[in-house]
């Protein structure tokens, strides 16, 4: 079935969105986490730093607005200095050199733009929105392994635990109201898709720690 109304990508474009947002995401710029992303809207109204190819526009800057929404030179200036440390980390992660010549008010419609967000302490340090045009020649590096952004990721898992052991005649015994006191810590068996990991759950703590195999 043909569906109609559908937006093409070019082969280029395509390349971008594939490659530019995971060499950027995990990398770090004065103790902040980048992440970067595609934005399903277009980015608030502020000025452009046109450079080779690709523009830039500075959102936030050490968590402050930094939204540059007139053409003021000295503005436009502490504006790239505050935001040195993460358009260093762009250029190195996409292999681009991010020279501004000139303000404009917006990039090309058939730019691809990538939002930046340095992340400090779980909080929105940065924001800049990078524009390339889709022909820019990039050499995206391999992306970088941030520990701190796996708080963000879901995992599904199940949890097995063994019921208790009673003698036939103290489970008789039970009545509504009574109470089984299982223990601090649980056998427990971790299920990862067709993976067993046998360990203790402690609820209280909200963990599982697995045992550890005894060497032979």
């Amino acid at each position: 079935m043909m569906l109609a109304g559908l937006r093409t990508l070019s082969p280029a474009e395509a390349h971008l969105r594939q490659t530019a947002p995971p060499a950027i995401t995990g990398r770090r710029a004065d103790g902040a986490t980048l992440v970067a992303r595609i934005p399903a809207a277009p980015p608030p109204a502020m000025h452009w730093f046109a450079c080779e190819g690709a523009w830039l526009a500075i959102q936030r800057s050490g968590g402050s607005d930094a939204r540059l929404v007139r053409d003021d030179g000295i503005a436009a200036g502490a504006a790239l200095d505050a935001a040195e440390a993460v358009i260093d980390q762009i250029e190195h992660a996409l292999g681009i050199d991010l020279a501004p010549e000139r303000l404009e008010d917006a990039p090309p419609a058939d730019a691809l733009v990538i939002e930046v967000r340095a992340l400090a302490g779980g909080l929105v340090r940065d924001i800049v929105h990078l524009a390339i045009e889709p022909g820019l020649p990039i050499l995206p590096a391999p992306p970088e392994f941030a520990p701190e952004l796996l708080g963000q990721l879901r995992v599904p898992v199940r949890i097995a635990l063994a019921g208790p052991r009673l003698a036939p005649h103290d489970a008789a015994a039970l009545a509504p109201g009574d109470l089984v006191l299982l223990g601090s810590t649980l056998p427990a068996q971790l299920q990862f898709g067709a993976r067993e990991i046998a360990g203790q759950l402690d609820p209280s703590a909200h963990g599982f720690v697995a045992r550890q195999s005894r060497s032979s």
